[in-house]
């Protein structure tokens, strides 16, 4: 996308090096607010993507998780036992 970009706006590179300021940013963009990730990466089932990739992560860093029920105060055998197991 980037490089569409410089193609068709060869005097964009000229503006980018000038200084940015709250006031010339909407000028610049002629009013618009940013565009969305999407139409910068040119992907737009990205969301979608990134969902999947998230959800899968939790589930993987979920199922590594193992919670032990103790009742009552852990005696020292106990402890010794859980820190050689871990």
């Amino acid at each position: 996308v980037f490089e569409a970009e410089q193609f068709g706006c060869p005097q964009r590179a000229q503006r980018m090096n000038t200084a940015f300021t709250p006031g010339a940013f909407l000028h610049q963009r002629n009013g618009n607010a940013a565009r969305s990730l999407p139409s910068l990466t040119n992907d737009l089932n990205l969301w979608a993507s990134l969902h999947t990739s998230f959800a899968w992560l939790l589930k993987a860093c979920g199922s590594r998780l193992t919670e032990k029920l103790l009742e009552g105060a852990p005696t020292e055998d106990t402890l010794v036992q859980m820190e050689k197991q871990a």
